[in-house]
């Protein structure tokens, strides 16, 4: 359970918070409620009938709201992996022959690669 945090008198918002929160839900759909009315009007100059018409503008609607929603929220990261690599074959055997897993038995060359790296610097020691 969270706690909650004390109760500092009025809100910023005031009293019109339904008012205030349905003018900014309006203005995150603005592009996507132009793109659709749009398109509807577009279909409906060439002559497309209102059902279509109607299916295609809540199609470019949806779309519009989709790829606007895909780019919003944080980023997060990747840590960097450690760069140290420890002394000891077993880490590389394990990584080797996951590289050498391959499709129809065969061995792929970006692990015939991973095997000459790992043996030139091993028996460069």
């Amino acid at each position: 359970m969270m706690p909650q945090a004390p109760d500092d008198g009025p809100s910023e918002r005031g009293d019109g918070d339904g008012l205030r929160g349905a003018v900014l839900a309006v203005g995150r759909l603005a592009v996507p409620i132009t793109v659709g009315v749009g398109v509807l009007t577009l279909c409906l100059l060439l002559r497309m009938a209102p059902r279509d018409a109607a299916v295609a503008a809540l199609t470019a609607f949806g779309v519009t709201v989709v790829l606007r929603v895909l780019d919003k929220g944080e980023e997060h990261p990747w840590t960097a992996a450690p760069e140290a690599d420890p002394d000891g074959s077993r880490r590389d055997v394990a990584r080797l022959t996951w590289t050498l897993v391959g499709r129809d038995g065969r061995v792929s060359e970006a692990a015939v690669r991973r095997l000459r790296a790992d043996a030139r610097r091993r028996l460069a020691r």
